[in-house]
């Protein structure tokens, strides 16, 4: 997450400032001029997946389940490579894109027992690792996996207690063997196995293995092969303090970072953005706590009681802080979301005498919302905030004074909202501008694509619909990368006189039928192919050249035909087999143009006389109506 300048400047002032947790909070100034949020949220449909009931997004992919068998299955994020409904479980797995699965095995060859025996799969069904362990743990990596053969779980950590620490929080712990895959290979990792405590951490960029030896820690990579053992810990970003240099921080290839007093704060643990150290140091009995950054500089104020970073808030006891140790939220308060719209806080505060409160903030600290608990409203000029526990957690929170009024709604994803609809149906709510985003779904499930936007899985009966929601800026800065490319196509179209019909506002390039068929035929002509020469050569530099490199992930082939009194499904079969024969003969090499980069971009298909084209009085024009069109589609990895 970004830090800003005038707030760490603010920080490096008042470095010295101790701060006894628990105080009183102080409440910053409202700015002046409150900024306003223009980017709303917009919808684009991707996909569809059918004949698939009650799918669910998980950062692994796509998880369904049978009622009736009581089974599940697994999805790639786009609802392909459909598994089936085969496994007990499927479970995906923390910090890891991975599935742990479980299929029902006998305990023994003459036991009629069974017992669930655990493997990782990924989203498109490969086996990762085979299913015959007792469970798995996470190193805090998605490469490396404990696999675990042991069914005891325990509460007491001892020389023969698995269990994994990352950040510095113990997971599951276990007491029995263990060994680590590599799940880049499916193989297990050479030497890294026993039954010993084993305190596995994936390391700065996903290629070594840190885990504890004794009273060391050590690095191998995945062959098992050391790469160091001279650290007494290593952050997750590689930086690391060697024994025998005391005092001294390394980055992960060894070079020497900062030097630090051993009287003073030393470095013992990273902040999840790896932006950041929290250090401490002892003195007179008291420990103290700061945030140090990568220079070794002591960038907050003191805190007498530990400290954790959110971004750049410091939370310490029931309190949020800012760097400079000015309080803005007081309860048990941690972030909701994170980063809303790339300007606000989102903070829920929950237990001891605060439940349920939030509170609204820019990165500065700034409150715009004091918080609301229980069944009450809180507003401003900015923002209205509304919480119920009829149902949980139920709340939603809006930009704005807003002319609508929300029923039911509950926190979806940033700045959008679920709520309740007619027959058990729900709608997506964007609470920028108000609009309705989707509705008339019996369920929703998301997954973030990135830091703004997100793939939601509308479920309905017999089905699943796949839309990405971001930002209109996203979608603005597709469309006018749209309208360049077409451009860039009309200008080389001209300059070979070819002669196509582009529209620029659906993106159809169409070519007139007459020149590629004779009459009703759907057979190429000899003048068709040669034209067809001339544009998809045109086509495939212009379109696939490197400066529209991943724009395109597919170019429609689109047959159509005149309304001239056939039905829809009469006109169908020439409209299908023109679109197949202009699409076969692009690929088929006879046009003389290297087509590799279009390859499996093509796809054919027919639509009749559904799409006549009208002239400027609302009239069928038949001869353009007559016509074979091609449409390229964006990618969603652009977007």
């Amino acid at each position: 997450m970004k830090k800003f300048l005038s707030l760490l400047l603010a920080a490096a002032t008042t470095a010295t400032l101790l701060v006894g947790c628990g105080k009183e909070p102080v409440a910053p100034p409202m700015p002046d001029v409150i900024p306003d949020i223009n980017d709303f949220m917009v919808v684009e449909k991707v996909g569809t997946i059918n004949g698939v009931d009650d799918v669910f997004a998980t950062d692994a992919g796509l998880r369904s389940h049978d009622y009736d068998s009581g089974k599940y299955g697994v999805l790639s994020h786009e609802g392909l490579h459909n598994t089936g409904y085969i496994y007990e479980m499927a479970d995906s797995l923390s910090l890891a894109r991975f599935y742990k699965v479980a299929t029902t095995k006998p305990t023994s060859a003459t036991s009629a027992t069974a017992q669930n025996c655990y493997g990782l799969i990924d989203s498109t069904g490969r086996q990762i690792i085979p299913e015959c362990y007792a469970d798995f743990l996470s190193t805090g990596s998605s490469r490396f996996i404990v696999a675990v053969t042991a069914t005891v779980y325990t509460t007491v950590s001892d020389d023969n207690t698995v269990y994994t620490t990352y950040f510095g929080n113990e997971k599951s712990m276990f007491q029995g063997e263990w060994c680590v895959y590599d799940t880049t290979t499916g193989l297990i990792v050479p030497g890294v196995t026993g039954t010993t405590k084993l305190t596995p951490r994936g390391t700065w960029d996903g290629n070594y293995l840190s885990y504890k030896q004794g009273d060391r820690y050590v690095v191998v990579d995945a062959l098992g092969n050391l790469a160091s053992n001279e650290g007494r810990d290593y952050f997750v970003d590689g930086s690391y303090a060697v024994e025998g240099k005391v005092g001294e921080m390394f980055d992960q290839k060894g070079n020497r970072l900062f030097s630090y007093d051993l009287t003073g704060f030393i470095p013992e643990e990273m902040s999840l953005d790896r932006q950041y150290y929290i250090a401490k140091k002892r003195l007179d009995g008291t420990t103290y706590y700061a945030v140090m950054d990568k220079t070794g500089a002591i960038v907050s104020a003191q805190f007498t009681s530990y400290i954790s970073l959110e971004g750049n808030l410091i939370k310490c006891d029931d309190a949020v802080y800012t760097f400079a140790g000015q309080k803005i939220a007081e309860g048990e308060y941690y972030l909701f979301v994170d980063d809303v719209i790339g300007q606000y806080y989102l903070l829920k505060g929950h237990g001891g005498a605060v439940k349920d409160t939030f509170q609204i903030m820019d990165k500065d600290g700034n409150l715009y919302l004091t918080g609301v608990d229980d069944d009450k409203h809180s507003a401003n000029s900015t923002f209205d905030v509304y919480a119920t526990k009829d149902d949980g957690e139920t709340y939603v929170y809006c930009y704005k004074d807003k002319d609508y009024t929300i029923k039911d709604g509950s926190y979806f994803a940033p700045w959008v909202v679920k709520c309740e609809a007619a027959n058990f149906r729900y709608d997506l709510v964007d609470t920028l501008s108000g609009d309705t985003l989707l509705s008339g779904y019996k369920s929703y499930s998301h997954i973030m694509k990135d830091e703004y936007s997100y793939y939601v899985y509308a479920e309905y009966d017999g089905g699943t619909d796949v839309y990405l929601i971001l930002p209109n800026s996203k979608i603005a800065e597709m469309r006018a990368k749209r309208d360049a490319l077409l451009d860039e196509l009309i200008d080389a179209f001209q300059a070979e006189g070819i002669t196509v019909d582009i529209n620029k506002e659906t993106g159809e390039m169409a070519m007139d039928a007459s020149v590629l068929f004779g009459g009703d035929s759907a057979v190429l002509t000899d003048a068709g192919k040669d034209f067809l020469n001339r544009f998809i050569k045109v086509y495939t530099q212009v379109a696939f050249s490197d400066k529209y490199k991943g724009f395109i992930s597919k170019t429609l082939v689109e047959g159509h035909t005149a309304p001239t009194g056939a039905s829809l499904a009469d006109s169908m079969p020439l409209s299908e087999e023109r679109a197949a024969n202009v699409m076969n003969y692009c690929l088929s090499g006879e046009t003389g143009v290297d087509v590799s980069k279009i390859q499996g971009t093509l796809e054919a298909v027919g639509y009749g006389n559904a799409y006549p084209i009208l002239d400027a009085n609302g009239q069928v024009n038949m001869a353009a109506s007559r016509r074979v069109s091609f449409k390229f589609l964006v990618s969603v990895n652009f977007l």
